[in-house]
């Protein structure tokens, strides 16, 4: 069977967004002076919140599987599923030049809407 990611994910989205949520409050719990609302577990999130994780979570699942997908040489790794990743890519890339205080007023502005 190949892999693509236009399928069903292995997990659902709350799981996935859980998943998110987890890895977020144990660096947050590693940060000198964390804010109270950082450390929140998921199941107390409001739902505007929880939906942030669970997209993350989603895109996160459906990139890995597309990556998958193209190392393993499936058809979803056709043209569109290439432009797709090297989007993913550069996304990804762009994250990583992001400060933490940046990268968190993406968050939170995400939250907010």
């Amino acid at each position: 069977m190949f892999l693509d990611a236009s399928g069903e994910l292995p997990l659902s989205r709350h799981e996935l967004g859980r998943i998110v949520r987890e890895a977020w409050v144990r660096w947050a719990e590693l940060q000198p002076h964390p804010k109270e609302s950082w450390l929140v577990p998921y199941h107390e999130l409001p739902e505007c919140d929880r939906d942030a994780d669970d997209d993350i979570g989603e895109a996160v699942a459906r990139a890995v599987m597309l990556a998958i997908a193209a190392r393993n040489g499936s058809p979803a790794a056709d043209d569109a599923a290439n432009d797709k990743a090297k989007r993913a890519d550069r996304i990804f890339e762009e994250l990583k030049t992001l400060s933490t205080d940046d990268f968190l007023a993406l968050f939170e502005n995400k939250s907010r809407n």
